[in-house]
Protein backbone atom coordinates (compact mmCIF):
# COMPACT_ATOMS: atom_id res chain seq x y z
CA UNK A 1 0.00 0.00 0.00
CA UNK A 2 1.38 3.42 -0.96
CA UNK A 3 0.87 6.03 1.76
CA UNK A 4 1.76 9.71 1.29
CA UNK A 5 4.59 10.93 3.48
CA UNK A 6 2.24 13.46 5.05
CA UNK A 7 0.09 10.61 6.31
CA UNK A 8 2.98 8.88 8.07
CA UNK A 9 2.40 10.26 11.53
CA UNK A 10 1.06 8.98 14.81
CA UNK A 11 -2.61 9.55 13.97
CA UNK A 12 -2.60 7.37 10.85
CA UNK A 13 -3.24 4.04 12.66
CA UNK A 14 -6.41 5.54 14.14
CA UNK A 15 -7.93 6.48 10.79
CA UNK A 16 -10.79 4.48 9.30
CA UNK A 17 -8.67 3.82 6.17
CA UNK A 18 -5.91 2.20 8.20
CA UNK A 19 -8.33 0.18 10.34
CA UNK A 20 -10.10 -1.16 7.24
CA UNK A 21 -6.78 -2.11 5.65
CA UNK A 22 -5.66 -3.85 8.83
CA UNK A 23 -8.93 -5.79 8.98
CA UNK A 24 -8.65 -6.85 5.34
CA UNK A 25 -5.08 -8.02 5.91
CA UNK A 26 -6.25 -9.99 8.94
CA UNK A 27 -8.98 -11.59 6.85
CA UNK A 28 -6.51 -12.60 4.14
CA UNK A 29 -4.27 -14.22 6.71
CA UNK A 30 -7.26 -15.90 8.34
CA UNK A 31 -8.41 -17.39 5.02
CA UNK A 32 -4.90 -18.65 4.34
CA UNK A 33 -4.72 -20.25 7.78
CA UNK A 34 -8.17 -21.83 7.30
CA UNK A 35 -7.10 -23.27 3.95
CA UNK A 36 -3.96 -24.74 5.48
CA UNK A 37 -5.98 -26.11 8.40
CA UNK A 38 -8.35 -27.95 6.02
CA UNK A 39 -5.35 -29.65 4.42
CA UNK A 40 -4.34 -31.24 7.73
CA UNK A 41 -5.31 -34.92 7.90
CA UNK A 42 -5.93 -36.56 11.27
CA UNK A 43 -5.56 -40.29 11.66
CA UNK A 44 -6.39 -42.92 14.28
CA UNK A 45 -4.35 -46.11 14.30
CA UNK A 46 -2.87 -45.19 10.95
CA UNK A 47 -6.31 -44.77 9.33
CA UNK A 48 -7.03 -41.22 8.05
CA UNK A 49 -10.23 -39.58 9.26
CA UNK A 50 -12.64 -38.00 6.81
CA UNK A 51 -12.96 -34.22 6.99
CA UNK A 52 -16.46 -32.78 6.55
CA UNK A 53 -17.65 -29.20 6.15
CA UNK A 54 -21.20 -29.84 7.43
CA UNK A 55 -21.99 -31.64 10.67
CA UNK A 56 -25.45 -32.37 12.06
CA UNK A 57 -25.93 -31.71 15.77
CA UNK A 58 -29.33 -32.10 17.49
CA UNK A 59 -31.01 -32.02 14.08
CA UNK A 60 -29.30 -28.79 13.03
CA UNK A 61 -26.66 -28.63 10.25
CA UNK A 62 -23.51 -26.88 11.43
CA UNK A 63 -21.26 -25.43 8.72
CA UNK A 64 -17.51 -25.06 9.07
CA UNK A 65 -17.85 -21.38 8.10
CA UNK A 66 -20.50 -20.83 10.81
CA UNK A 67 -23.18 -19.95 8.25
CA UNK A 68 -26.85 -20.24 9.33
CA UNK A 69 -28.41 -20.75 5.88
CA UNK A 70 -28.15 -24.59 5.85
CA UNK A 71 -30.10 -24.72 9.11
CA UNK A 72 -32.67 -22.22 7.81
CA UNK A 73 -33.20 -24.14 4.56
CA UNK A 74 -33.59 -27.35 6.55
CA UNK A 75 -36.17 -25.77 8.84
CA UNK A 76 -38.16 -24.41 5.89
CA UNK A 77 -38.22 -27.85 4.26
CA UNK A 78 -39.28 -29.59 7.46
CA UNK A 79 -41.95 -26.95 8.15
CA UNK A 80 -43.49 -27.44 4.70
CA UNK A 81 -43.66 -31.20 5.21
CA UNK A 82 -45.13 -30.82 8.69
CA UNK A 83 -47.78 -28.40 7.42
CA UNK A 84 -48.64 -30.78 4.58
CA UNK A 85 -49.54 -33.44 7.15
CA UNK A 86 -51.45 -31.15 9.52
CA UNK A 87 -53.39 -29.16 6.92
CA UNK A 88 -55.16 -32.21 5.52
CA UNK A 89 -56.61 -33.07 8.92
CA UNK A 90 -57.66 -29.50 9.70
CA UNK A 91 -59.30 -29.07 6.30
CA UNK A 92 -61.18 -32.33 6.62
CA UNK A 93 -62.47 -31.35 10.07
CA UNK A 94 -63.52 -27.89 8.86
CA UNK A 95 -61.51 -25.95 11.46
CA UNK A 96 -61.85 -22.15 11.47
CA UNK A 97 -58.83 -19.88 10.81
CA UNK A 98 -58.18 -19.21 14.50
CA UNK A 99 -58.01 -22.89 15.38
CA UNK A 100 -55.81 -23.64 12.39
CA UNK A 101 -53.57 -20.73 13.40
CA UNK A 102 -53.13 -22.28 16.84
CA UNK A 103 -52.14 -25.60 15.28
CA UNK A 104 -49.75 -23.83 12.93
CA UNK A 105 -47.97 -22.02 15.78
CA UNK A 106 -47.75 -25.12 17.94
CA UNK A 107 -46.81 -27.71 15.30
CA UNK A 108 -45.29 -25.93 12.30
CA UNK A 109 -43.87 -22.65 13.56
CA UNK A 110 -41.94 -24.43 16.31
CA UNK A 111 -40.16 -26.37 13.57
CA UNK A 112 -39.63 -23.29 11.39
CA UNK A 113 -37.97 -21.24 14.14
CA UNK A 114 -36.04 -24.04 15.84
CA UNK A 115 -32.64 -22.64 16.80
CA UNK A 116 -33.43 -19.08 15.67
CA UNK A 117 -32.22 -17.72 19.02
CA UNK A 118 -28.62 -18.00 17.82
CA UNK A 119 -29.13 -17.13 14.15
CA UNK A 120 -27.78 -13.97 12.61
CA UNK A 121 -31.10 -12.68 11.28
CA UNK A 122 -30.11 -10.54 8.30
CA UNK A 123 -32.75 -8.88 6.07
CA UNK A 124 -32.44 -11.81 3.62
CA UNK A 125 -33.00 -14.37 6.37
CA UNK A 126 -35.97 -12.45 7.76
CA UNK A 127 -37.48 -12.11 4.27
CA UNK A 128 -37.32 -15.88 3.75
CA UNK A 129 -38.95 -16.59 7.11
CA UNK A 130 -41.59 -13.88 6.75
CA UNK A 131 -42.40 -15.10 3.24
CA UNK A 132 -43.27 -18.59 4.48
CA UNK A 133 -45.05 -17.19 7.54
CA UNK A 134 -47.19 -14.79 5.47
CA UNK A 135 -48.13 -17.49 2.95
CA UNK A 136 -49.39 -19.62 5.83
CA UNK A 137 -51.38 -16.65 7.19
CA UNK A 138 -53.05 -16.12 3.82
CA UNK A 139 -53.86 -19.81 3.46
CA UNK A 140 -55.28 -20.07 6.99
CA UNK A 141 -57.44 -16.96 6.63
CA UNK A 142 -58.51 -17.68 3.06
CA UNK A 143 -57.15 -14.28 1.95
CA UNK A 144 -55.05 -15.61 -0.89
CA UNK A 145 -54.19 -13.48 -3.96
CA UNK A 146 -56.96 -13.30 -6.57
CA UNK A 147 -56.27 -12.90 -10.27
CA UNK A 148 -58.47 -10.32 -12.00
CA UNK A 149 -58.51 -11.20 -15.72
CA UNK A 150 -60.23 -7.97 -16.77
CA UNK A 151 -57.53 -5.81 -15.20
CA UNK A 152 -54.81 -8.44 -15.82
CA UNK A 153 -53.33 -8.15 -12.35
CA UNK A 154 -53.30 -9.91 -8.98
CA UNK A 155 -55.22 -8.50 -6.03
CA UNK A 156 -53.39 -9.12 -2.73
CA UNK A 157 -55.52 -8.67 0.40
CA UNK A 158 -53.68 -6.81 3.20
CA UNK A 159 -51.36 -9.21 4.97
CA UNK A 160 -52.13 -7.52 8.30
CA UNK A 161 -55.78 -8.54 7.99
CA UNK A 162 -54.79 -12.09 7.05
CA UNK A 163 -52.56 -12.42 10.12
CA UNK A 164 -55.24 -10.96 12.38
CA UNK A 165 -57.86 -13.39 11.06
CA UNK A 166 -55.53 -16.32 11.81
CA UNK A 167 -54.47 -14.93 15.21
CA UNK A 168 -50.84 -14.52 14.15
CA UNK A 169 -48.13 -11.89 14.56
CA UNK A 170 -45.12 -11.35 12.32
CA UNK A 171 -42.29 -13.87 12.30
CA UNK A 172 -39.96 -11.14 13.54
CA UNK A 173 -42.06 -10.75 16.69
CA UNK A 174 -41.93 -14.47 17.44
CA UNK A 175 -38.16 -14.45 16.96
CA UNK A 176 -37.83 -11.54 19.39
CA UNK A 177 -39.91 -13.40 21.99
CA UNK A 178 -37.64 -16.44 21.69
CA UNK A 179 -34.54 -14.26 21.98
CA UNK A 180 -35.92 -12.42 25.00
CA UNK A 181 -36.34 -15.81 26.66
CA UNK A 182 -32.74 -16.62 25.80
CA UNK A 183 -31.58 -13.31 27.26
CA UNK A 184 -33.32 -14.10 30.52
CA UNK A 185 -31.63 -17.50 30.66
CA UNK A 186 -28.11 -16.19 30.08
CA UNK A 187 -28.36 -12.87 31.93
CA UNK A 188 -26.97 -14.37 35.15
CA UNK A 189 -24.49 -16.72 33.50
CA UNK A 190 -20.98 -15.94 32.19
CA UNK A 191 -21.73 -17.41 28.73
CA UNK A 192 -22.52 -14.06 27.10
CA UNK A 193 -19.32 -12.39 28.27
CA UNK A 194 -17.30 -15.42 27.20
CA UNK A 195 -18.84 -15.21 23.71
CA UNK A 196 -18.18 -11.49 23.46
CA UNK A 197 -14.56 -11.96 24.49
CA UNK A 198 -13.99 -14.80 22.01
CA UNK A 199 -11.92 -14.09 18.90
CA UNK A 200 -13.21 -14.47 15.37
CA UNK A 201 -12.59 -17.86 13.87
CA UNK A 202 -10.55 -18.28 10.72
CA UNK A 203 -12.34 -17.91 7.41
CA UNK A 204 -15.28 -15.80 8.60
CA UNK A 205 -16.54 -13.01 6.32
CA UNK A 206 -15.59 -9.39 6.82
CA UNK A 207 -17.74 -7.53 9.38
CA UNK A 208 -19.79 -10.63 10.16
CA UNK A 209 -22.49 -10.21 12.80
CA UNK A 210 -22.84 -12.50 15.78
CA UNK A 211 -26.00 -13.58 17.54
CA UNK A 212 -24.97 -11.95 20.83
CA UNK A 213 -24.54 -8.60 19.04
CA UNK A 214 -28.27 -8.66 18.21
CA UNK A 215 -29.38 -9.15 21.81
CA UNK A 216 -30.86 -6.13 23.53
Amino acid sequence: MHVPRSALHSSHPTTAWCRQGTERAWQRNALKSARLAREVVFSVGGAPLESVSVFRSLGRPLLSTDDDWPAIYKNLSKARKRWGMVSRVLTREGADPRVMGMFYKAVVQSVLLYGCETWVVTPRVLAALEGFHNRMARWLSGMTPIYLPQEDWWDYPPIEEAREAAGMFTADQYIKVRRDTLVQNIATRPMLELCRAAEKQFGQPYNRLYWWEQLE
